[in-house]
């Protein structure tokens, strides 16, 4: 009888060792897999913007000059555009076609890693919303993985709780917390990309010479101001990249998941049917979506943004902003609102096929690698 018990005790206890194996495989298995999807969204979302800003950069270009020609820039400007077009065959004729490209280098310098952090937090943010209602909390609920005893088999259990809620805060808190320090970083990047590109259609020659190169600009900036010219107006980055940030992710996500509701008819598949994947223009759509919103709806501190950070390559008698709200009067007074709207066009023009081509890009290459 002690013998048969012994065996029973010996074969539970194997069974114990089984099952605390194939969770061990398991969970290292699971940090592999995560481990090779980070890799992925980052490699993904930095070529994303890479792709999309080596085609549209010259449309921001554009944008920038369009900004900057104001009343109080009036008689520091060669040329005043009349529109997208205009600016376009001026710039090219006077300056030549390489000079649309001017600014790209700092601007590339930051963009690449930001992008490749906003969509590893987009991915996480998605991932932790869709896991709340289903799945347990794998990436930061440490309850683990619990196997079922009376069949052996380990499975993923479900939860509802307070670690899941807390799942899907995190990657938004990160997300928030990393665009802060990015619009704050992304300034000096900023400053010096928004004066190369104005440059060149500046009167003072002196003024040209010196921001002819990214680092004539910064050093130019450093000589003057010290390094804290290079983070002139940052507050203002942050309340246009924010609020954008927000907008831009939410709508594409929105956009894909109305988009799969439709193609899905609703859900009303025929038995044995399967689900219809979204294609490259589904996300392109949402894409541009996405980018046509939130470029609308951030447009007027957009413009208070470029005024503040370029009027120093205007005689001192014309520098006449001292931060947003001078900006904002100033423009109102002397432009009307639709002062506050320049560039909107050359932007939008600019960012629908911009934020397309970047989503869809990012899917097509986190398809290919994963």
């Amino acid at each position: 009888m002690n013998e048969k018990k012994q065996i029973k005790s010996d074969s539970i206890q194997q069974q114990q060792q089984q099952q605390q194996k194939r969770i061990k495989y398991l969970n290292s298995n699971f940090k592999d897999v995560e481990k090779n999807k980070l890799l992925v969204h980052i490699i993904a979302g930095g070529g994303s913007k890479l792709t999309e800003s080596l085609v549209m950069f010259p449309l921001d270009t554009i944008k920038t000059r369009l900004q900057f020609q104001g009343d109080f820039s009036r008689g520091s400007i060669k040329n005043r555009y009349s529109g997208i077009i205009h600016a376009f065959k001026t710039t090219i004729r006077s300056e030549g076609i390489l000079s649309l490209y001017r600014g790209y280098i700092p601007h590339t310098l930051y963009v690449l890693p930001a992008s490749a952090i906003s969509f590893v937090c987009y991915e996480a943010i998605v991932k932790e919303a869709k896991k709340s209602k289903k799945f347990k909390n794998m990436m930061f609920d440490t309850s683990g993985i619990k196997a079922v005893k009376e069949t052996g088999v380990v499975k993923k259990v479900e939860d509802h709780g307070s670690g899941s809620r807390f799942g899907i805060l995190l990657p938004i808190f990160v997300m928030t917390m990393a665009r802060i320090a990015g619009s704050v970083l992304r300034t000096p990047f900023d400053v010096v990309k928004m004066r190369q590109q104005v440059s060149g259609s500046l009167v003072n020659e002196q003024v040209k010479k010196t921001n002819s190169t990214a680092f004539n600009s910064a050093l130019k900036i450093i000589k003057t101001d010290g390094v804290k010219g290079l983070f002139k107006y940052s507050y203002v980055s942050l309340l246009r990249d924010l609020p954008f940030t927000a907008i831009y992710f939410s709508t594409y996500e929105l956009s894909r998941n109305y988009q799969k509701y439709l193609i899905n008819r609703g859900g009303a598949l025929k038995s044995g049917e399967k689900k219809k994947k979204l294609s490259s223009i589904n996300n392109l759509i949402s894409g541009s979506l996405a980018g046509a919103i939130g470029t609308t709806l951030t447009i007027p501190i957009d413009v208070i943004k470029t005024n503040l950070q370029t009027q120093d390559l205007l005689p001192k008698e014309k520098r006449v902003f001292n931060g947003v709200i001078s900006a904002f009067k100033y423009i109102i007074k002397n432009e009307g609102f639709k002062g506050l709207t320049k560039g909107l066009t050359t932007r939008l023009l600019h960012v629908i096929p911009s934020a397309g081509i970047s989503f869809c890009a990012y899917e097509y290459i986190k398809k290919l690698l994963l």
